[in-house]
């Protein structure tokens, strides 16, 4: 069993090219590779899973999540999370169990950005336009809880163009107005009061946008309507991941406004940021010491272990170190060199180090053991291996810190695969090139099915050749 420091584990699952999150069976974080979107990894972890997820896809999470602990087998589904700084991104979450002595108390969920993919799928121009617009409105949208509170109410109040909105925590009975926008001024921790005298109290009620016209004639004892000289009211709820609303956020104007479907729609994507900051802010609030380190390495170790892809930490030190010394001789055209120096490939493979090989390699290469895969190195590779390896070096000589490709491979078993090869270098490692984290993904039944379809546009055409010709005598 190989044992890895917790700074380690950490370094080779930044590196990775998708998400990585370790969830307990109710969905709550305890660990994630990365956070992006003005959080951190630190905020994340405590946090839940759902809290994260639009509601109406936590049905098809909860199917995959069932199934994943009653059977073993892994599960997958689709979701979206709705970023104010980037709009509506789309997720393909593959679920696998991780068993612990025995027996599943975690979840691992490789989480793929399939956002281009669906927006080909349904591509909305208008939607698109607003959601640009709003990118542009909320690139300062990141960072502290309060500082997000603060930046929401101004980029809603200039994207809507009302006079007032007003954020607002519940807690228990009262309403308090945690940032309030005025005429272009922010005020933050601006009072409180009872929610039930307000319009707020519909949206807590119905957990859904309530809009109204004549609101301070509607709502006489609530005295912010008065003050702001309230005529139009539009209020939408933030629900957390328990399906309670924690924050209502109203617009005011002193005249009559009218909020669209597409309206209501952007105000709830921002209703749904406001949740997860409440709950950060909560979070923060409420957080006791993190787990011990023991404990926190253990399950470091088991993620990579059984993470759904193969992962190997390489240190390419040694062949950083030929490359400064080819330089010092005045090597600049590195494609030149190595076709011109085709031992040169074998030399660089001599003083790639392995370092650590995942479990879950071991089945991926069809081995033994761990050990079994280096000293077959040479067997599952191929010419063509060869000259992906070759661009993998040019690239590492020319400064780049990733490379991805196509590559096959032969293994003991199975023939030829086809995988995807994603290479990264550990921050901190650019000049030495000490750790390096290469992962592969088997993409051998999609290649298949491509050259299948290939193959049958081939037959079809050298089916239609001859009757052209025949039409033509």
């Amino acid at each position: 069993m190989i044992s890895l420091s917790e700074q380690k584990w950490q370094q080779i699952a930044v590196s990775l090219p998708d998400y990585l999150v370790m969830v307990k069976p109710d969905g709550t974080i305890v660990f994630v590779n990365r956070a992006d979107h003005g959080m951190t990894v630190d905020e994340v972890v405590g946090m839940n899973a759902f809290s994260m997820t639009p509601p109406e896809y936590w049905p098809a999470m909860h199917a995959a999540f069932d199934r994943a602990m009653q059977t073993g087998e892994s599960a997958s589904y689709e979701t979206r999370y709705d970023s104010p700084l980037v709009g509506q991104i789309y997720f393909d979450v593959q679920v696998s169990p991780l068993r612990e002595n025995g027996r599943i108390d975690r979840l691992v969920l490789m989480t793929r950005d399939i956002t281009k993919r669906k927006q080909l799928e349904a591509s909305g121009i208008k939607q698109a336009r607003r959601l640009k617009k709003l990118n542009e409105l909320s690139l300062l949208l990141s960072g502290d809880p309060r500082e997000v509170f603060r930046e929401a109410v101004r980029i809603i109040g200039e994207l809507f163009e009302v006079r007032v909105v007003c954020l607002s925590e519940i807690r228990g009975a009262e309403l308090f107005f945690v940032s309030v926008y005025v005429g272009g001024q922010v005020h933050m921790d601006a009072g409180n009061c009872p929610i039930h005298i307000t319009p707020c109290a519909t949206v807590e009620t119905t957990k859904d946008i309530r809009v109204y016209e004549q609101v301070a004639e509607r709502f006489p004892e609530a005295s912010f309507l008065r003050q702001h000289n309230a005529h139009s009211y539009c209020g939408f709820p933030a629900i957390d991941s328990e399906g309670q609303v924690v924050a209502v956020t109203c617009l005011l104007d002193d005249k009559p406004h009218e909020f669209s479907e597409d309206d209501q729609d952007l105000l709830r994507m921002f209703g749904q940021r406001i949740a997860v900051e409440i709950e950060r802010k909560r979070h923060r609030e409420q957080r006791k010491k993190t787990l011990a380190l023991e404990e926190k390495e253990a399950h470091l170790q088991a993620l990579f272990e059984h993470s759904p892809i193969s992962i190997w930490e390489e240190d390419f030190s040694a062949v950083q170190a030929l490359f400064a010394e080819l330089r010092a001789a005045g090597v600049t055209d590195w494609r030149g060199y190595f076709d011109r120096n085709p031992q040169a490939l074998f030399e660089c493979a001599g003083r790639v180090k392995i370092l650590a090989i995942n479990q879950t390699s071991v089945k991926f290469f069809e081995a033994e053991s761990k050990a079994d895969i280096p000293k077959n190195l040479p067997s599952y590779f191929t010419g063509e291996s060869l000259r992906v390896f070759k661009e993998e070096l040019i690239a590492l000589a020319e400064g780049k810190l990733s490379f991805e490709s196509e590559i096959p491979i032969v293994t003991p078993c199975s023939g030829q695969k086809d995988l995807f090869l994603s290479l990264s270098v550990v921050p901190g490692y650019a000049e030495t090139l000490g750790r390096v984290i290469v992962s592969f993904l088997d993409i051998t039944e999609r290649k298949q099915a491509e050259r299948g379809l290939s193959q049958a546009k081939e037959t079809a055409e050298r089916a239609i050749s001859p009757s052209r010709n025949f039409s033509r005598a």
